[in-house]
């Protein structure tokens, strides 16, 4: 008799959100010229915050990066594009208000050096994974999508990726007035077994605030917040979905495990 637990095919009991990577970005205007020598005394002023030990200035892009952690993919990047700015945090060994800070410093530091005018919309995006008893295949396709196994069977081969993805665009509750009834951010959200680790799904919010503002402190402070609100909404509606996926009704339990 084999005593040996199966895997339940669900998210692990405990299992917490394990972040990949923040990345956030923002246009602005006017356009910036991007020569050598103005990219190097940038990049002095980044030594409160980022210590790279990379540069590179090309006529089209800068970038000052600096390794962090022990993989050799682990970094925080910034680049700045003649009309856009972004910082990225590859494997990030710190937590998220962390990288936020330093977000905000950037967005301090930029506007002292270049002066923008504007902003010409911005994005924040995460991407990480979540542990699985068993298989995230499997669970994507019974759990969520309610897949029956043998469905499956026409493609005639294995099946090494399942995915989902839904766009949740801006929208104003109905009914309701003020700032709290409108959602001003667009959103794309992808759920899918990793590809390297089935054990893991993989998740993915990448948000957009399309609308474009004067550029001051109160603007760019609200900037720095958008990475926060779109760990909150990955984690509290997100995950919380792919977490409470309801049992199977009687008669309708999953008959093997073939994806």
């Amino acid at each position: 008799m084999n005593d040996e637990a199966q895997p339940t095919n669900r998210p692990k009991e405990g299992g917490k959100f394990d972040p990949l990577g923040y990345h956030m970005r923002l246009g602005f205007h006017p356009k910036i010229r991007l020569d050598p020598k103005r990219g190097w005394d940038f990049g002095k002023t980044l030594a409160d915050f980022i210590q790279p030990n990379k540069s590179e200035l090309k006529e089209d892009t800068w970038t000052f990066s600096q390794p962090q952690g022990s993989s050799s993919s682990g970094f925080l990047s910034v680049s700045v594009g003649p009309s856009d700015l972004q910082m990225s945090a590859s494997l990030p060994i710190q937590s998220k208000e962390w990288y936020e800070t330093r977000y905000g410093l950037l967005l301090k530091k930029f506007g002292e050096f270049f002066k923008p005018e504007l902003i010409l919309g911005s994005s924040a995006m995460i991407h990480g994974t979540i542990p699985i008893d068993g298989d995230a295949r499997t669970f994507l396709a019974m759990h969520v999508m309610k897949m029956n196994p043998s469905r499956v069977d026409q493609f005639g081969r294995p099946i090494h990726l399942v995915g989902l993805r839904f766009f949740f665009p801006p929208f104003r509750k109905k009914g309701k007035k003020g700032k709290e009834a409108v959602t001003d951010w667009q959103v794309n959200i992808k759920a899918e077994s990793l590809l390297e680790d089935p054990g893991k799904l993989y998740l993915e919010a990448d948000a957009d605030w399309p609308d474009s503002e004067e550029w001051d402190d109160t603007t760019t402070t609200k900037k720095m917040e958008q990475l926060g609100i779109v760990a909150d909404y990955l984690e509290k509606n997100v995950v919380a979905f792919l977490q409470h996926t309801p049992e199977e009704q009687p008669g309708e339990e999953p008959t093997g495990d073939e994806t």
